[in-house]
């Protein structure tokens, strides 16, 4: 099981790979109670978007180190969350008024571009690293090349 994420495995070297399988699950349902706790205590002293944002900013953790799978199960469960304990009438699964359907849309939409972005971002960062580890090898065959060239051959710069 690879336990590589964004941020170090456990050989120090930096990967792009998200965290997959149970433990990406974890990882997004625990980022999404720790939004949740937020709002809930503090519920009188925030408006009523507050929550939105909340749970947003666990979103854009659990896409930037989770698969999309994950990422989907967090909006699930937060627009739940915000549905039943933060919309009036709470604790009812029920959205009457316009502007709670367009809050719950444009936090659908941002999730989705935000998923997107962090997708792009992981593809960009796996093919830097193919293309430093690629350099690398070059290198390295190069370095051999010149050290097996015989003595007295002169081995120039170009002064660019």
């Amino acid at each position: 099981m690879r336990r590589a994420h964004w941020v170090m495995n456990r050989f120090g070297k930096v990967t792009s790979q998200p965290i997959r399988g149970l433990a990406g699950y974890g990882i997004a349902l625990g980022s999404v109670l720790v939004a949740f706790l937020v709002p809930y205590f503090l519920d009188g002293h925030m408006g009523d978007s507050a929550p939105y944002l909340a749970f947003f900013v666990a979103i854009v953790f659990v896409a930037h180190v989770t698969g999309p799978s994950q990422t989907i199960l967090a909006v699930i469960v937060s627009l739940l969350a915000i549905n039943v304990f933060f919309i009036e009438p709470r604790h009812v699964f029920q959205i009457t008024l316009a502007r709670d359907w367009l809050n719950a849309l444009f936090f659908v939409l941002a999730s989705a571009v935000t998923g997107v972005f962090a997708m792009a971002g992981r593809n960009a960062a796996r093919r830097q690293l193919a293309a430093a580890e690629e350099a690398s090898v070059l290198r390295n065959r190069l370095e051999t090349l010149v050290a097996a060239l015989p003595a007295g051959v002169l081995v120039a710069e170009d002064p660019e």
